[in-house]
């Protein structure tokens, strides 16, 4: 057998579960059911998850083992999933709650929960180590999908932990790698699965576990199967059978017994309906001409929508990429609040026919209560503080350590909440932050001062990289991920780290989803205009745009300022009058970039019917070269 699942759900309540009594309506029986004297191990209605019951479990007055196992006899890998609800961390020891062994039985790999509510994983020799930052939630039911491959030095440990047990993408995941996870005897392959508590302090509190199951095949197979379809019956819409049908000849008809008259009877099932229509892929979602806009309060956008409508209402304008305050997405207490890009689907992108994606906004908009580690930043004629990515001596953070625990946490958060609400409102393209400076764009400019940054760049890269692992992990076929590609260079080495750097990171993110994927990560382009667009990788002294679209192996996008295009006249077609000839649109075809983004002040400039005419043309263009997203 591939796959074991027990739900319990065939137990009465209270009921103690044992060998005998685990199968049946309960799923695949249990193999072994592991308690002593005062130990408490039944199916509780009082608090499930997934159907009727749960498993209660709680150690009594001595010291060992409590839990329920399977055998799995020849699993070179095993993948498991349950639903945990603690009260509270643990005090004392740890609840290890997932144990796979050889048939000796010797433990090959675990999982637990410990003293600081962190997964922690263990190998065939013991502890390994714990997830950093990340905690597992109490007080309510969270779902854990795990798996283990069973190998002397290149074993896998893995645990993939939901806050919302029937979400899609998880919350958290704790990865550890090349682990001995075979004891010499196990023969690469698992024998037994437990779950439960391994070990652990005598008359330790209860903890619950709910929809368990195992698999030899995939993490996908840990879904539930779909339900049975239900037997025939006679049905509106059903044709009529030109001859009589007796029972045993075949067909549909509406029951047994002697030959039933032809009117009754059924030939055949209607057919089914034909498919879906294809909604194409994200990339077809994201790209073209968009407004991008940034109301800072509800009532900002809400002041607008009139206007809004009517600049977005032209044919070749895809819709309206909505920038919104990190802060502004969630209510004081932390809990998502998506009021703002709601209204706008509502109000301006609904009634007339258009798209909208949303931009998260980092940096100077960070929730004060999403980063500990942050420095100052003069601009706009304001000191902000803005997170870094990296300990500080200023903040008594291990100097030079990639990351931010606190701000990946709550960035972890907002993803996966604005994946959700994305996917819930179809739409395909979600713009995600940097750490961001006053936007969201890479700093990289006097963080290199700050005590931590190191000697050299591979410190900013290691913690930029671990944002772009989070948002990918959300990504699928229904959802790209795009970033900036645009920032604060550094002061020290301004030309080649204002592209260098930033590529390094987008290419990390094509070695994980592949080159130009439909995944993303999409890059989008700032700061370009004037003459810099056009020139070699680098050479815009001060400049703040990145011409990520030459080494970087990625979709590519960029954004266009009004300002920019007056200053410096850069027309939207060619023009001859321009510092530039060659227009914006026919840029972006040279560079083959999928997307085009223009700020709202751009649609009512007197340049604006360039802007429109160029758009049509460039959506046709998309339309007649869908495959063209490398650079030629």
């Amino acid at each position: 057998m591939t796959r074991l699942a027990n739900s319990l759900d065939g137990l009465a309540d209270e009921t103690a579960v044992s060998v005998g009594n685990s199968g049946g309506a309960n799923g695949d029986a249990f193999t072994a059911v592991n308690t002593v004297t005062g130990d408490v191990l039944v199916a509780d209605s009082a608090k499930a998850s997934h159907g009727a019951n749960s498993l209660r479990v709680a150690k009594g007055a001595n010291v060992g083992r409590i839990g329920v196992e399977w055998t799995v006899a020849g699993w070179p890998t095993v993948y498991g999933r349950c639903r945990l609800w603690l009260d509270a961390w643990p005090t004392t020891g740890e609840v290890r709650f997932v144990t796979v062994t050889d048939a000796t039985p010797a433990n090959l790999a675990g999982l637990a929960v410990n003293t600081s509510g962190l997964i922690a994983v263990y190998d065939a020799n013991g502890f390994v180590s714990s997830s950093t930052g990340n905690t597992v939630p109490v007080g309510q039911w969270v779902r854990i999908d795990w798996s283990v491959v069973v190998h002397p030095t290149a074993g896998v440990v893995e645990a993939k932990v939901y806050s919302d047990p029937n979400g899609v993408t998880p919350t958290f995941t704790k990865t550890s790698s090349n682990r001995d996870t075979d004891t010499g005897t196990a023969g690469t392959s698992a024998a037994r699965v437990r779950y439960g508590r391994d070990s652990g302090p005598a008359n330790a509190p209860a903890f619950w576990l709910d929809n368990l199951v195992a698999s030899s095949v995939s993490y996908a197979d840990l879904d539930d199967p779909p339900p049975e379809p239900p037997p025939p019956s006679v049905g509106t819409g059903w044709r009529v059978a030109s001859h009589p049908i007796g029972p045993g000849e075949g067909g549909w008809y509406a029951g047994t017994g002697p030959p039933l008259p032809a009117s009754v009877v059924i030939d055949e099932p209607p057919p089914p309906p034909p498919p879906p229509p294809v909604q194409g892929t994200n990339l077809a979602f994201a790209e073209g001409v968009w407004m991008i806009l940034q109301p800072n309060t509800l009532s900002a956008l809400q002041s607008q929508a009139t206007r809004l409508r009517g600049l977005l209402n032209r044919p070749g304008i895809e819709g309206l990429s909505l920038r919104v305050p990190w802060r502004e997405l969630y209510t004081p207490s932390q809990v998502w609040d998506p009021a703002i890009p709601d209204y706008g689907i509502a109000n301006i992108t609904g009634p007339i026919g258009k798209k909208l994606d949303l931009r998260p906004m980092s940096g100077r908009f960070t929730p004060s209560w999403a980063s500990s580690r942050n420095h100052d930043v003069v601009g706009l004629g304001q000191t902000w503080q803005v997170p870094v990515p990296f300990g500080t001596a200023a903040t008594n953070l291990t100097a030079g350590t990639p990351g931010n625990p606190l701000f990946e946490q709550y960035y972890q958060i907002m993803v996966s909440d604005a994946a959700a609400w994305s996917r819930a409102n179809g739409i395909r393209l979600l713009h995600l932050p940097w750490y961001g400076r006053l936007w969201n764009e890479y700093d990289n400019d006097d963080v290199q001062d700050l005590t931590g940054y190191g000697p050299d760049i591979t410190v900013w890269h290691t913690a930029h990289k671990r944002l772009m692992d989070f948002g990918l992990d959300a990504t699928g076929p229904d959802l790209m991920v795009e970033w900036p590609a645009s920032g604060h260079p550094s002061n020290a080495n301004r030309t080649p780290r204002i592209n260098a750097d930033i590529h390094v990171v987008f290419n990390y993110g094509a070695s994980r989803v592949g080159d130009y994927s439909d995944r993303g990560p999409m890059n989008t382009s700032n700061g370009w205009g004037g003459v810099g667009i056009t020139q070699p990788v680098g050479s815009v002294p001060g400049g703040s745009g990145s011409d990520a679209r030459n080494s970087a192996r990625t979709l590519a996008g960029y954004q266009a300022w009004a300002n920019r295009l007056q200053t410096q006249r850069y027309s939207w077609t060619s023009d001859s009058t321009s510092t530039v000839p060659i227009g914006m649109f026919a840029l972006a075809k040279q560079k083959r970039m999928r997307r085009c983004e223009v700020y709202d002040d751009a649609f009512e400039e007197a340049e604006a019917v360039n802007l429109f005419a160029g758009a049509l043309d460039y959506r046709s263009w998309l339309t007649a070269n869908p495959t063209l997203v490398a650079p030629g």
